[in-house]
């Protein structure tokens, strides 16, 4: 009897110190940071719809991040005013490095251009709010899609 509670004993240790490798782990991830944001360039493309680069800067003490989407949606009130769009960046692990982002913004089809403008020159940072929808694989495993809703523009800049 005694032998068997050892032997079971000494099976758990593996899964347990696995629980503990992957528990610190996710850890890390919760300190990536976004550490610089700039735009490099502004391309309009028509009047509803422009294309930019831009450089972002990222601290990453965890693993490699594919982030292959994102999508945003920057809210004035309850209106959307911009969707914004993102193509694919790899995050090296265990970096602090800048990254090259091209991205687009367009105006939703119910706000004209000057309702767009008239909106971002009266309102202050603090009055717009961002919904974010991403795209996620963390060391090349399955991808998930994360949400965040309700960050304030200020936050960001």
């Amino acid at each position: 009897m005694r032998m068997s509670v050892k032997k079971n004993i000494f099976r758990l240790l593996p899964i347990l110190a696995a629980i503990c490798v992957l528990s610190s782990c996710a850890e890390k991830y919760k300190d990536i940071r976004v550490t610089s944001f700039e735009v490099l360039s502004f391309n309009p493309r028509s009047i509803r719809s422009a294309d930019a680069e831009i450089m972002l800067g990222i601290s990453n003490p965890a693993g490699e991040i594919t982030i292959s989407s994102i999508e945003a949606d920057v809210m004035s009130g309850n209106k959307s005013v911009c969707v914004l769009s993102a193509g694919p960046v790899v995050v090296a692990p265990r970096t602090d490095q800048t990254y090259k982002l091209m991205c687009n913004a367009s105006l939703p089809k119910d706000i004209t251009l000057l309702e767009f403008l008239k909106r971002i020159s009266s309102a202050g940072e603090d009055e717009f709010l961002i919904d974010v929808t991403a795209g996620v694989r963390l060391n090349g495993g399955k991808e998930r899609v994360l949400k965040f809703a309700g960050i304030k523009l200020s936050d960001l800049l």
